[in-house]
């Protein structure tokens, strides 16, 4: 549930930083045929985790968490894609790592075990926290009357 609340608090922020969306005809189609396919996938592994999960609250969550990151990745390409900028392209690196992180630690905590995507599942978290200890600096660092640099002067003394 922690996690979910994480991503939806992620494509909060992202849904608040896309001013300007400009998607031509091109785009468009490519984040259309983008949807479909991730979605087939989101309903295969649903399938797969059905006959795996046999809590219906467990599986809830499961389909809540895998959702909310297909929408969190779409709504980070589309603000990428509206302005390239260190910090579009930070969460575009957030977004992209976390959904194969997540898919690699429920095909291993479900599925099957394997040592190797246990390890590339925890690389791919890992590299998520510093690209978002980047984009939280970044994100700070360019704004000038924040209160967060205060409370950093402030601690320090």
């Amino acid at each position: 549930m922690a996690y979910c609340l994480a991503y939806l608090c992620l494509i909060y922020d992202v849904i608040n930083g896309i001013k300007k969306v400009k998607i031509n005809l091109s785009f468009g189609f490519y984040f259309l045929v983008v949807f479909v396919i991730n979605s087939y996938f989101l309903f295969r592994l649903y399938d797969i985790f059905k006959e795996t999960i046999l809590n219906n609250i467990e599986l809830f969550f499961v389909v809540l968490r895998m959702s909310s990151l297909l929408l969190f990745a779409l709504l980070s390409f589309t603000w990428y894609f509206s302005s390239e900028s260190k910090n579009t392209i930070l969460l575009l690196c957030i977004s992209i790592s976390l959904v194969f992180s997540d898919i690699l630690y429920l095909i291993n905590e479900y599925y099957i075990f394997t040592l190797a995507f246990d390890i590339i599942s925890k690389l791919l978290y890992g590299l998520t926290l510093y690209c978002f200890y980047r984009y939280l600096k970044n994100l700070y660092s360019s704004k000038k009357d924040n209160n967060f640099s205060g409370i950093l002067s402030s601690i320090k003394q």
